[in-house]
């Protein structure tokens, strides 16, 4: 649930409203691009001291507390009369939505499950692939019946009288489950007291070089998305594709994340996430090429196919691997961390890609660079899979 939701505060739901928004308050592309920037950078500022407080206090609590954060947000939006209104609001749905709500429910998948991690992150991750498909096609429907500021007053409705019970009552009972859970982790450091692997905290994790080879791999698909999806207009532009192709190309994007989301935790289950660390960046790697050297209009699904797949396999490899890296104990903390640093790159494409295009830089120069980075990165991870759980 709080991963198909996060999509209030994912770019993809920012982009059906972005022509309402500027004509109402008189914004150019540049002002509206850069203000977003401005305020996702800021949101991953705020999710690393934030993030850390779900290791603290009961679960119930904190994703209650984030539900409504998100709820003030939408109304927000709704009853933004002024730049300044509108700039709050838009922080706090990227705060609340594609920060806190993705945190809260990967957070939770990896620290309670161990066996199973992998499908049960995947499980969770569906959220995020049915809310790209269901919340646009929403979206764009409620627009065509009433203005963008009662859309996001009802949003507030929603998520207010539907979301938060909802939250709450599948977490009933949790603390009784906590407290079985932290018995057996604490049952499992007596049996094994020279396993430091359960008391790495964010300020040790720092000091790790694994951590540093892993970033760049882990960032490279939400970074080129995040790219892409903002300038899709762009792109069909530069390849003389109808946006109705770019459009319907996301729902195969969805498919795939989905299709693969569930191999890809039976996998991690089965191998670890450590062994597949590698192979993660791949699929998206291969799109990017794939997507530069031809002008088709199939390429825009096969494009949007192989980076669906690779953000599946993201989905389920990349969030089990800092809990079988640095154990559960602080994993709010280190994901928290590990969202900061994905979020602020994307905070940096939209005005970098902005720049390029604007200095005559066509995509299909554009995509094979991006396509050496996501390389590179899979390259960089191959000493972490070598090296084992272990420092």
């Amino acid at each position: 649930m709080l991963t198909f939701f996060s999509g209030f505060g994912q770019s993809y739901f920012f982009g059906i409203y972005n022509d309402s928004i500027r004509a109402d308050f008189g914004l150019s592309n540049t002002v509206f691009g850069s203000i977003y920037s401005g305020i996702t950078m800021l949101s991953a500022v705020m999710l690393m001291f934030a993030g850390k407080l779900i290791d603290r206090l009961p679960l119930p609590l904190y994703a209650a507390g984030v539900v409504c954060l998100l709820t003030l947000a939408c109304l927000l939006m709704g009853v933004a009369g002024s730049l300044l209104f509108l700039v709050l609001a838009m922080f706090l749905l990227r705060f609340s939505g594609q920060g806190l709500m993705t945190h809260t429910a990967s957070t939770s998948m990896s620290r309670y499950f161990d066996k199973t991690r992998g499908r049960a992150i995947a499980i969770g991750n569906l959220g995020f692939s049915l809310g790209a498909v269901v919340l646009p096609l929403l979206a764009v429907r409620l627009l065509d019946q009433a203005p963008w500021q009662q859309n996001y007053m009802l949003y507030a409705l929603c998520v207010a009288l539907g979301v938060l019970p909802l939250v709450l009552w599948l977490l009933k009972g949790h603390a009784v489950r906590h407290a079985t859970w932290q018995k057996a982790q604490d049952e499992k450091a007596l049996q094994n007291p020279l396993d430091a692997i359960d008391d790495w905290t964010r300020k040790r994790v720092l000091k790790d070089w694994r951590f540093y080879l892993v970033l760049p791999g882990i960032m490279a698909e939400a970074l080129v998305n995040t790219g892409v999806h903002f300038y899709l207009g762009r792109v069909a532009e530069a390849k003389n594709w109808p946006m109705e192709v770019m459009a319907t190309s996301l729902s195969v994007q969805a498919v795939a994340a989905v299709s693969f989301t569930i191999m890809a935790g039976l996998l991690v289950d089965r191998m670890g996430s450590l062994k597949l660390l590698p192979f993660i960046p791949l699929p998206l790697c291969i799109g990017l090429f794939v997507l530069a050297g031809f002008d088709h209009f199939m390429v825009a699904y096969i494009y949007m196919f192989l980076s669906g797949l690779g953000k599946g396999f993201l989905g389920a490899a990349g969030t089990a691997l800092w809990a079988e890296f640095y154990g559960v104990k602080h994993i709010g903390s280190i994901k928290s961390l590990v969202m900061m640093v994905t979020v602020l790159s994307t905070a940096v494409m939209p005005p970098l890609l902005g720049y390029l295009f604007d200095q005559g830089v066509s995509m299909d120069i554009i995509a094979p660079g991006l396509g050496i980075y996501v390389f590179m990165g899979a390259l960089l991870t191959l000493p972490v899979a070598r090296s084992g759980k272990k420092a």
